[in-house]
């Protein structure tokens, strides 16, 4: 059986939470006044589970335009807090409204200081709609932060190749072959460094995966 990676999503609220007064209810569903916490959207979309252990994490589900920072403030806190008493997370997925999606992640990306990936998700429409993409966002979601866990290990495990073939090559320098693969625009320096290992249960779990 494939081991799945333990992903965590946090509700904030939003269109991706939102109910509208029937599935044909695309516009004015805010009019509704019916949001779904993470455990219901969740359960409304089970296919989730066949990408991750998904453990919900329920904290708002307010529109967007009303998050500000107060709502970041305490955003940043429990993801910290979560980090530390889950250990075995491979990511966490917030879902949140489209109003306000970008600077929420500005904020997070200012102030958050773990080592798995987050990643934000909304939807254009409702979870209640029959074209909803709600469901399909938030797998998606999952497979990004699974996917940024094994494209880092991927540059690790290259650079360390390369290390070991310039060990065997007299006079070649693994650092600055690396260096200069790091120039290319497409590929970057980050985490490309020869003898650099890895550890935990986050990117075994989703190189796995």
């Amino acid at each position: 059986m494939m081991t799945r990676p333990r992903v965590a999503i946090i509700g904030t609220g939003g269109t991706i939470a939102s109910v509208g007064k029937g599935p044909l209810d695309l516009l004015d569903y805010a009019a509704n006044e019916t949001m779904l916490h993470v455990a219901e959207i969740i359960a409304r979309f089970p296919e989730v589970h066949e990408v991750a252990e998904i453990l919900p994490v329920r904290y708002e589900a307010i529109p967007s335009p009303k998050v500000f920072f107060p709502e970041w403030k305490a955003l940043v806190l429990r993801i910290t807090a979560l980090c530390q008493e889950e250990p075995e997370l491979a990511g966490i997925v917030v879902t949140h409204g489209t109003a306000s999606l970008e600077e929420t992640a500005y904020f997070l990306n200012l102030t958050l200081h773990v080592t798995v990936p987050v990643v934000i998700v909304g939807s254009q429409r409702p979870a209640s709609a029959l074209s909803s993409d709600a469901g399909m966002n938030l797998v998606n979601a999952e497979v990004v932060k699974i996917s940024v866990n094994t494209y880092v290990t991927t540059k690790i495990s290259y650079a360390n190749m390369l290390a070991e073939i310039c060990e065997r090559l007299p006079g070649a320098d693994v650092d600055v072959v690396t260096d200069a693969l790091g120039k290319d625009t497409r590929i970057g320096g980050k985490y490309l460094k020869g003898a650099v290992g890895y550890g935990g249960p986050c990117f075994p779990r989703a190189d796995i995966a």
